[in-house]
Order: structure tokens, then C-alpha cells, then sequence
């Protein structure tokens, strides 16, 4: 089932570009997706590089490891360079 939200309430109401989409997922699915889980969580696992959907994990973490790659490398190229 799709949902019409309203995007700005200060917006214009009546325009149809105001408006996005959002989905509502039905109590059984819910149901299914956590039994799936219980049964299975030991078996799902994503790669150690996935920082996105996990728990103790986002953007802040990503974002670090970025940044201290990139520096490891400048300061390989400064030593290499002399």
C-alpha cells in the first residue's frame, strides 16, 4: 500500500510534486521478516566493509575509514616521493 505524504505543510497542498510516496508494510510481513530473522540471523551476515543497516555502524564510521585510506596512502606517496 503507497501513502501520499505531504512533503512541505507550508507548501502548496493542492500541487502533486508536494507530495512523495511511502509504503506501509502489512502486519504479516512484519511478522514474517522477524521469524525469518530469529530463524536465520546467525546465517546472515554482510561483508566487514558495509557500513550502512548495522547495528553499531553508519555514515560516521564510513566517512573515518575513508579519510584515514585516503591519508595512508598521501603519506605513502610523500615518503615514496622523498
Amino acid at each position: 500500500m503507497i501513502i501520499p505524504l505531504l512533503k512541505n505543510k507550508h507548501g502548496d497542498a493542492s500541487s502533486v510534486d508536494m507530495y512523495r510516496g511511502i509504503t506501509l508494510s502489512s502486519v504479516v510481513s512484519k511478522l514474517f521478516e522477524s521469524v525469518l530473522l530469529a530463524l536465520f540471523q546467525n546465517d546472515l551476515q554482510s561483508d566487514v566493509l558495509q557500513f550502512g543497516f548495522k547495528k553499531d555502524s553508519g555514515c560516521v564510521h564510513a566517512l573515518f575509514t575513508f579519510r584515514e585510506s585516503v591519508q595512508y596512502v598521501l603519506d605513502w606517496l610523500r615518503a615514496q616521493n622523498g
